[in-house]
């Protein structure tokens, strides 16, 4: 027999999950696959040795990286400092407090699919 799920109420519009304790567990309501930018960057994503900007959406708390090539991941527009993320590998960076996230090939044009997660 599955266990029913506990959740606690938190305003008239909005239940969270709960664990043993009973404290509220957020989790992901729902995701898009669009950035906030002017004219929105869809996923799949184009990537290459430029430089590129992904606007996080207002309320977004994770963003989902799976790029076809390696590539690299900042918080800095100019990449100084970065994260590798492997070809064909999935990356969950917390973005709650961030409002831009740079990308960049590592050695390879390719394509980045991406998803915004929001409460």
């Amino acid at each position: 027999m599955a266990a029913s799920l506990r959740t606690r109420k938190i305003s008239e519009f909005t239940t969270l999950p709960t664990d043993s304790r009973g404290a509220a567990i957020q989790a992901g309501n729902y995701f898009q696959t669009q950035d906030a930018t002017g004219t929105p960057q869809t996923s799949p994503l184009s990537y290459s040795s430029s430089p590129i900007t992904i606007v996080v959406p207002q309320g977004a708390i994770l963003v989902s990286f799976l790029p076809t090539t390696d590539m690299l991941v900042s918080e800095l527009s100019n990449l100084a400092q970065y994260d590798l993320i492997k070809a064909n590998t999935k990356e969950v960076i917390n973005c709650a407090q961030m409002a831009n996230i740079y990308i960049q090939r590592s050695s390879a044009d390719g394509s980045l699919y991406f998803k915004f997660t929001f409460v």
